[in-house]
């Protein structure tokens, strides 16, 4: 089934996504606590990229609302919603 649906068999092959579909990207604070840096990054992937490690660990520091710095190092923060 998964074969028969594939490319231009697909239903949805070549239709265009509609305006405003999806979750726009958020920008992410990173504080780098050994270089004493800042660095403002457009999406939690792009940051992910930069610091050589995955999305959900900046994502999973977000739900359990961590204070403690990621590795010891890396404070994340969401620009918009700092105090």
């Amino acid at each position: 089934m998964c074969a028969a649906k594939m490319g231009a068999n697909n239903p949805m092959f070549g239709v265009p996504r509609p305006e405003g579909a999806g979750s726009p990207s958020q920008p992410i604070e990173v504080v780098d606590m050994e270089k004493n840096e800042t660095t403002i990054y457009n999406s939690m992937s792009e940051a992910a990229r930069a610091l050589n490690i995955n999305k959900s660990r900046i994502s999973t520091y977000f739900s359990n609302n961590q204070k403690k710095p990621y590795k010891g190092r890396y404070i994340f923060h969401r620009p918009y919603l700092s105090n």
